[in-house]
């Protein structure tokens, strides 16, 4: 009976948050050579819709959870001439404010520089008495990538599907001359739509 009772309760916590991540959704349009060509990993039996928010490209939701995918072209002339080393200096010690973002998530974030698929980027994290909140921003060719998850579910789980998401980013644009091959990534690339076909 123990084990019975056992078994019942690791699958009832498996099926709460069961968020594993499916095929890539991927942004490839090859008649718009201005927008970022990018992919990242669908999360499975989230339901999917077109965002309604400026800059907002697509929504991923379940019961308890929120993804929402923006791409932001950077406009300033003094930003957009900065190279990626130069981004990478701002990023890690915390000299560039995010004009988008409110000065209440500065306060309250824990914020992390990290590589993205060979970009600099700023995750940032907190929580409110509802939901835990990660916000990613990468700086990649001229514009502000931007994911923002959230959930209402309170399992330890969250961080490893935040891991999980933000691990599977590609920007393909990189790779189209079939010479950089980044391990781990290659085989993903051009595998996927958006990479080069050159073996």
């Amino acid at each position: 009976m123990k084990k019975i009772l056992y078994i019942t309760i690791i699958l009832l916590y498996s099926i709460s948050y069961s968020q594993e991540l499916g095929e890539y959704y991927s942004s490839v349009d090859k008649n718009n050579k201005e927008s970022l060509n990018f992919g990242i990993k669908k999360p499975i039996d989230f339901k999917q819709k077109n965002s309604a928010k400026k800059g907002g490209l697509i929504v991923w939701e379940d019961k308890n959870t929120k993804v929402e995918i923006f791409i932001i072209n950077i406009k300033k002339n003094n930003l957009k001439k900065l190279k990626k080393s130069e981004w990478t200096d701002l990023l890690k010690n915390n000299k560039h404010n995010f004009k988008f973002i409110k000065k209440s998530i500065y306060k309250k974030s824990d914020i992390t520089y990290q590589t993205i698929d060979n970009f600099p980027s700023n995750l940032f994290s907190y929580s409110t008495e509802k939901t835990n909140n990660t916000i990613l921003i990468v700086v990649v060719e001229g514009y502000y990538f931007r994911v923002n998850i959230s959930t209402s579910n309170d399992s330890s789980n969250f961080n490893d599907f935040v891991k999980n998401l933000i691990g599977s980013i590609l920007f393909y644009n990189q790779y189209s001359d079939g010479k950089r091959e980044v391990v781990g990534k290659w085989k993903i690339v051009k595998e996927t739509e958006g990479g080069s076909k050159k073996e």
